[in-house]
């Protein structure tokens, strides 16, 4: 691999895995914070919960998912501010790798569904709520708010600030 690849590759790496090392404590936070889990009531083998306990993994999924991606966004598209159409390229993968490793994490230590422990359990027997974000929009939190932190950076840059220098003393 050509040495001028080599550099912008292995910061594209290191901008992915550095997302999904956050998207794993992001997801340990937000497991964190969930617990314990909603409690619902069985029903001919069907749990059932009250309305916001149901939502309620979801709310907390992306009250941490929207100002990490912010943050992440607008942190590291001011580092990565001289090249920026690269940046927030290496930046919205990331975000989708940590908002991806963000729900595994959680997936992963959360209960097991309601509903597979639900087909065997009485009526009235207690279940508890899986941690879960309910498909759909929630998923894109992380990689949306990433995108806008990015723009709200790229907006208030100087727009010749990242050029190269050789670039600038030809404009001079």
């Amino acid at each position: 691999m050509p040495s001028e690849l080599k550099r912008p590759v292995l910061q594209v790496v290191a901008v992915v895995v550095g997302c999904a090392v956050l998207g794993a404590l992001c997801g340990l936070g937000w497991w964190l914070w969930w617990r314990p889990a909603p409690r619902g009531i069985v029903f001919e083998g069907h749990p059932f919960f009250l309305p916001d306990e149901e939502f309620r993994s979801t709310g907390t999924y992306v009250a941490i998912a929207v100002p990490v991606g912010l943050l992440l966004g607008g942190l590291g598209c001011w580092r990565l501010r001289h090249r920026p159409l690269f940046g927030v390229l290496a930046l919205l993968a990331g975000a989708v790798a940590g908002g991806a490793v963000m729900l595994l994490t959680g997936w992963l230590l959360g209960p097991e569904s309601a509903l597979v422990l639900a087909r065997n359990a009485e009526d009235g027997a207690v279940a508890h709520a899986a941690l879960r974000v309910q498909p759909g929009v929630a998923w894109f939190a992380m990689p949306v708010a990433t995108a806008l932190g990015c723009l709200g950076v790229l907006l208030c840059v100087e727009p010749h600030a990242h050029a190269p220098r050789e670039m600038a003393d030809e404009r001079s």
